[in-house]
């Protein structure tokens, strides 16, 4: 089984930040122009939490705030989990459904050094069981 920092290595470790008092819509605007569904919070370097798209719709939206005047701080998810490179993507896969969450920063001895999502795990996971087929049929038909 694959490793995250294998992932990582894959797809790039390129992370999109916001500050807390980024206005939320200008977060959202973000996301949208990388075409990402999160981002994480930093301040002085530190994490602070991490914004989705989830946490918009749900938090913003559903309560009818006023997107003008809501930070990122106002709504981020605070309490958020975090993988480390050397982890496989089966405990990633276990983190993000024991805890039903999308996105996973990665942390290397404290310092973030990417980000995986759900898609990024279950494309790795279709891939490997690709192989497996493949490498079945061969030996079914040799």
């Amino acid at each position: 089984m694959k490793t995250i920092k294998q992932i990582l290595d894959i797809k790039g470790n390129k992370v999109f930040v916001t500050a807390p008092d980024t206005q939320i819509v200008d977060a959202v605007k973000e996301m949208a122009k990388m075409k990402v569904g999160a981002l994480i919070v930093l301040q002085n370097d530190e994490i602070q939490g991490i914004i989705t798209e989830q946490d918009f719709t749900r938090r913003v939206l559903l309560k009818e705030l006023d997107t003008e005047n809501t930070t990122v701080k106002d709504v981020m998810t605070k309490d958020i989990e975090v993988i480390e490179p050397k982890q496989t993507i089966n405990e990633g896969m276990e983190i993000m459904t024991i805890k039903r969450i999308r996105h996973l920063p990665v942390l290397d001895d404290g310092k973030l050094v990417g980000i995986i999502s759900i898609g990024d795990l279950v494309k790795e996971v279709i891939a490997e069981q690709e192989t497996i087929i493949e490498q079945l049929e061969q030996y079914i038909h040799s």
